[in-house]
């Protein structure tokens, strides 16, 4: 097979903006797979450690094959759904869509693992509804009856679709002016259904969509890069904040990013800088409480600052208590 270069611009097709296509290769068999042997636990050997690395690089051929050497080892759920990824990036739907039918037919029922960008090339084939209603009946199974399901599957797909621009470019970095204009045009329709959800049913709790679909309205504004409109906002996703702890996180990042937006100093430390010298993020001076700023952390349920900053790869310029 001709391998995709890393280099090579994909094309795409916007249908009604959320039915984009992106082209690549579409000739791997897919391997059987017994799905009564496969575990939740993530596999522990080279063959997978070396396919993440090759799949980053684009070179998805190879990261295929090592991921099914992965699978003649440890019989990994994970192994699989990172396999159906590189089949949906490549447009292989067949190919990806056998994985997921696979995947359905174990004992997972993580529908989280169905909320991620390498699947954009999915959502509008008439097999990604089977998909996920198989998946969410095992996952209410588990975890108990939401109010509004199909509501939080139609969240998980605009998560989807807001997610698929980052994966993209981390894997295609030399077009980021092609998905810099794509990001644009999927986040302007998600703004308009995250508009017209929140008209129907308001900022819906973790009751009403469950875990996996709660964050997916905070991420839609955050993401949109109009403050007014965060603004507008605001009140409700702060009301969620004061019923609902799962809440708090997005809240407190959602006003730091306000905050910026206006000029004005952040009070939990949730956004970083980034000096472009150095080449490494930072969080400074423009914080509106450095003295209290872990207290205030705590409270609206973010990690200590210690250990965002490990997680973000970022030094800390200010003293803060």
């Amino acid at each position: 097979m001709k391998l995709m270069k890393k280099s090579t611009i994909l094309m795409a097709v916007i249908i009604s903006i959320t039915g984009l296509v992106i082209f690549g290769c579409n000739s791997h068999s897919p391997k059987k797979v017994d799905p009564s042997v496969l575990i939740q636990k993530r596999p522990n050997n080279k063959f997978e450690i070396i396919a993440d690395s090759l799949k980053m690089l684009g070179k998805f051929d190879a990261a295929i094959k090592n991921y099914n050497k992965s699978l003649e080892i440890d019989k990994s759920i994970n192994t699989l759904y990172n396999i159906t990824y590189i089949y949906a990036l490549e447009n292989n739907l067949d190919s990806a869509f056998y994985h997921l039918n696979l995947i359905n037919a174990s004992l997972d029922s993580s529908a989280w693992r169905l909320s991620n960008g390498q699947l954009i090339n999915l959502v509008n084939d008439n097999r990604w509804k089977d998909v996920v209603d198989i998946r969410f009946e095992k996952y209410q199974a588990k975890f108990g009856d939401l109010n509004y399901p199909n509501l939080s599957k139609q969240l998980m797909t605009i998560d989807v679709l807001d997610q698929s621009y980052n994966t993209l470019m981390n894997i295609y970095p030399d077009s980021s002016d092609y998905y810099w204009k794509m990001k644009k045009e999927i986040n302007d329709k998600n703004v308009q259904d995250a508009e017209e959800i929140i008209a129907n049913y308001g900022w819906v709790l973790t009751k009403d969509v469950g875990q996996i679909s709660n964050y997916v309205l905070f991420l839609v504004f955050q993401h949109c890069g109009d403050v007014k409109l965060m603004r507008k906002y605001e009140p409700l996703l702060r009301k969620n904040a004061e019923i609902d702890d799962s809440f708090k996180n997005q809240y407190a990042t959602y006003i730091d990013r306000i905050l910026g937006y206006e000029g004005k100093n952040q009070i939990y430390g949730t956004q970083m800088s980034y000096d472009s010298l150095k080449q490494v993020y930072y969080l400074g001076d423009n914080l509106a409480s450095p003295d209290s700023l872990s207290i205030l952390r705590k409270r609206m349920k973010l990690n200590p600052i210690e250990d965002y900053l490990k997680t973000m790869n970022a030094e800390l310029r200010v003293e803060v208590k």
